[in-house]
């Protein structure tokens, strides 16, 4: 069974969930501790909720997603206005690690699709439809 809701309903269950992470974060010290946002937690139950609800009855619900583009803009411009400098103080050298991480990460995965790309125009790697190799004169 597939319940479907329009724009309006959809709208109605995201200020629920909302709430319900308020309430919830409002309660619960270690997601008021950790800064977690009240619509993150309020999804997670949420569907955690429609998980258990699709394994015991194979009931899905699903949203009106043409408001999906708009509600996320306003998502994250709420996360982003909740960041202050004092929280950023605060994560101290675990935040300074985290960023060195991320920011690791991103390098090697920009290096590797730069190195590929330089190394296909300057006819160092030959890349067919199915197969990746090296040019018969470099193997």
């Amino acid at each position: 069974m597939i319940l479907t809701l329009d724009v309006y309903g959809t709208l109605v269950a995201a200020s629920l969930v909302l709430l319900m992470g308020r309430k919830l974060v409002a309660g619960v010290r270690p997601l008021r501790a950790y800064s977690i946002p009240e619509p993150v937690a309020g999804g997670l139950l949420v569907a955690l909720g429609m998980l258990a609800l699709h394994a015991a009855s194979g009931a899905e619900l699903q949203f009106d997603s043409s408001l999906s583009a708009p509600l996320m803009l306003t998502f994250f411009a709420c996360i982003g206005l909740n960041a202050n400098l004092s929280s950023l103080r605060r994560g101290g050298a675990k935040l300074a690690l985290f960023l060195g991480v991320v920011l690791g990460i991103q390098d090697c995965v920009r290096d590797t699709v730069l190195f590929q790309h330089l190394a296909y125009h300057f006819g160092l790697l030959d890349i067919d439809r199915t197969h990746q190799h090296w040019p018969a004169h470099l193997e």
